[in-house]
């Protein structure tokens, strides 16, 4: 058991250490080319998107985890588990479509169209990341983690440094990075076979 135990915090240790340090390496290129008030912006963005997570999810990831934990051998408890968080969250993100789709006809929000896919798919790789800590794949959980952190750092180096996209740049690829650790994860932990 302790063995195990160290073991899975190790892998989990390392999957969210090298995202943020990849992060942090790549700090200094974000703010040689992007202004104080852009990255700012960026950062703002960033946490508007983290903090409307709750209200998009109702944290029922972290249900998902706890009861998957109970359920891991049987295919029915997966199956009734997974569909129910899918079904929940799926919908709780259509009413935020609507919702945001509405109150940006009256109101204009700078960058309002990232801010929603980003937070919709923050929403889609946090219920996937539980799924697979809940069923004990803990590698799958520290890959995920490590392709959203390494496609949303360098892409947005690149974009930044290189394609001179700013501030769209930057969260372009913090949605494609987060869509591409839902996919892995959708295919790694086989989530079809469970709806």
């Amino acid at each position: 058991r302790h063995k195990e135990l160290l073991k899975n915090t190790a892998i989990l240790a390392f999957g969210k250490f090298a995202t943020q340090f990849m992060a942090f390496l790549l700090l200094p290129i974000y703010t040689h080319f992007l202004s104080p008030a852009d990255y700012g912006t960026f950062d703002l963005i960033l946490t508007y998107a983290t903090l409307a997570l709750p209200f998009l999810t109702l944290r029922l990831e972290f249900a998902a985890f706890r009861f998957l934990i109970d359920e891991r051998k049987s295919d029915r408890g997966k199956t009734r588990i997974i569909s129910t968080i899918l079904g929940m969250t799926g919908g709780l993100a259509f009413v935020w479509i609507v919702l945001f789709a509405i109150v940006s006809t009256f109101v204009s929000v700078e960058y309002g169209l990232f801010v929603a896919m980003l937070a919709i798919a923050m929403v889609a790789s946090g219920v996937f990341l539980q799924f697979a800590r809940g069923l004990g794949s803990n590698k799958a959980f520290a890959t995920a983690s490590i392709i959203a952190g390494l496609v949303t750092s360098i892409g947005g180096g690149l974009s930044v440094a290189v394609l001179g996209w700013g501030i769209e740049g930057m969260l372009g690829s913090a949605i494609v990075g987060n869509i591409l650790a839902s996919v892995y994860l959708l295919i790694r932990l086989q989530i079809p076979r469970y709806i």
